[in-house]
């Protein structure tokens, strides 16, 4: 399922409902108003291990280094901009979320 929601700080959210036993529950798009033109971001994740208490994570970039898992943020942003992003993200996955239990099949978890 894709929806796009526009919010009222000029935000626009393309989500994608997805239902993982691991907790991933969307992952998400956003384009930015800017001067110079939109710019669209990649990669977020709505992640809720807790009923009830979903978060986003950042488009980041995995590896392996001496055996241990690095994780370094595509993004630099302000806590201002990060939670005006976040919050954005948040409202769209709550407005479709209630359609995920129905629509979107769980994904068997890898193991």
């Amino acid at each position: 399922m894709k929806e796009i929601a526009s919010e009222p700080t000029g935000i626009s959210v393309e989500i994608r409902l997805i239902n993982n036993a691991k907790g991933l529950k969307a992952s998400a798009n956003i384009t930015l108003p800017a001067e110079i033109g939109e710019i669209t971001l990649k990669g977020f994740r709505v992640i809720e291990k807790e009923p009830g208490k979903p978060w986003v994570g950042f488009p980041q970039e995995s590896y392996q280094k001496d055996g241990e898992w690095k994780h370094v943020p595509f993004l630099e942003v302000s806590p201002r901009a990060k939670r005006l992003i976040a919050d954005s993200i948040l409202e769209a996955y709550r407005r479709f979320a209630p359609l995920a239990s129905e629509q979107i099949p769980s994904r068997p978890q890898k193991g």
